[in-house]
């Protein structure tokens, strides 16, 4: 598999839900203390922020309550009681300190809102969690919202540190990237950890050699129309404008540019590394010329 190349017996960027939080410390113990004190609360925040790992955590925080979790996604229809019963273990009717986790809840039939505050008020909930994408709860009726009141907790992007910190923390020991290509996958990921973990996991199974740059990160990553985004050095763009005139091999660059050989044949093979020039003929001097010029 393509992550043994690095050293890892595993898929170190997987985005199942319940893994390691980063940069949500205090939305954790907001969270957990709606949960214990009995109240209805609503978590938020755009797709991949790590809503359902949040909930996953909770579930394995709060050892002494019975969490059921729905999928608003997922089902369509749920009967409430039905799963209240199944998960009351041979002594009891309905489990104690029960904990309802609704995920994508925009998804949910009106039955199921109006039963979990029935529920909910009878104490046969003890507590409800309320999680999707939408701010508004739209959905959701003016009791609810009453209900819930305060209780909101959004996750949002990452900071740059925090990022930087999810993809170290994945990585551990054998992290095949240079510091500025972390960088460059936070800034091209925009604090989105799902989407953070996604293109670490597609750098490296396209690129798979260690010593990842900012330069294959680009590569991989950029769209056609970002190419413009990659950064250059004044050298490079000298050698990007001079070879927009006309092919040229080295030399011809060094009396243009008054460089040096070695110091143009380094910007050179981080041009061609990144794709933007190639060679358009071997024979002796090399010719090199823009990538994509007629």
């Amino acid at each position: 598999m393509w992550y043994r190349i690095y050293g890892w017996k595993e898929n170190p960027f997987s985005n199942k839900a319940g893994v390691e939080l980063v940069g949500v410390d205090a939305e954790k113990e907001r969270i957990k203390d709606y949960v214990v004190a009995g109240d209805i609360c609503f978590l938020t925040g755009e797709r991949g922020v790590g809503k359902t790992s949040l909930l996953g955590w909770l579930r394995d925080s709060l050892r002494r309550h019975s969490f059921i979790y729905i999928d608003g996604e997922e089902y369509e229809e749920v009967d409430l009681d039905y799963l209240l019963k199944k998960n009351a273990g041979f002594w009891r009717k309905y489990p104690k300190n029960a904990v309802l986790l609704i995920d994508e809840s925009q998804g949910v039939d009106e039955d199921l809102k109006k039963l979990l505050r029935i529920y909910w008020e009878k104490g046969l909930i003890r507590s409800v969690v309320i999680s999707q994408i939408d701010d508004k709860l739209k959905n959701f009726s003016d009791d609810i919202k009453h209900r819930i009141g305060f209780r909101v907790i959004g996750l949002g992007k990452l900071n740059s540190s925090d990022s930087v910190r999810l993809i170290k923390d994945r990585c551990k020991a054998n992290c095949p990237f240079d510091d500025v290509a972390i960088n460059s996958i936070v800034e091209i990921s925009d604090g989105n950890p799902r989407r953070i973990l996604e293109n670490c996991e597609r750098v490296c199974i396209e690129v798979r050699k260690k010593g990842i740059t900012k330069y294959d990160v680009e590569k991989v990553l950029l769209d056609e129309e970002d190419k413009d985004k990659i950064e250059f050095s004044p050298m490079q763009k000298k050698i990007i404008e001079l070879l927009k005139k006309k092919d040229m091999n080295v030399k011809e660059i060094v009396e243009l540019t008054r460089s040096t050989e070695g110091s143009i044949g380094k910007q050179m093979s981080n041009l061609i590394q990144r794709d933007l020039i190639k060679i358009v003929s071997d024979k002796r001097p090399k010719v090199y010329g823009l990538v994509g010029k007629e």
